[in-house]
């Protein structure tokens, strides 16, 4: 197994410098919406979401490329290491919650 020295975390710090540092910007924890999303391409943009919010935000501007990406099936999967004290006592069993919003 590979990483970066310092976790994944690393990765997305270094392309965040690097975006600001060519006078990019990025949006975090904010609602985008079509018509805020218009005002933006100006210049190149990269859409980093899944394809059927991205098909939402384009379908106004690029009715073909909206429909391809909502045609675009997902499987939503998570991973998740976990490790413990070889003496610790488990209770042996495996459990998971899944969202009843991912189908």
């Amino acid at each position: 197994v590979l990483s970066f020295r310092g976790g994944m975390k690393t990765l997305i710090k270094r392309l965040h410098e690097k975006i600001l540092s060519q006078n990019g910007q990025i949006f975090l924890g904010q609602k985008i919406t079509p018509e805020n999303f218009q005002a933006w391409l100006k210049e190149p943009v990269v859409i980093a979401t899944n394809p059927h919010d991205a098909a939402q935000l384009i379908e106004g501007l690029y009715p073909s490329l909206s429909k391809s990406l909502s045609s675009i099936e997902m499987l939503s999967l998570t991973s998740t290491t976990t490790h413990w004290k070889q003496d610790e006592k488990l209770a042996q069993g495996f459990g998971c919650l899944i969202p009843r919003s991912s189908g």
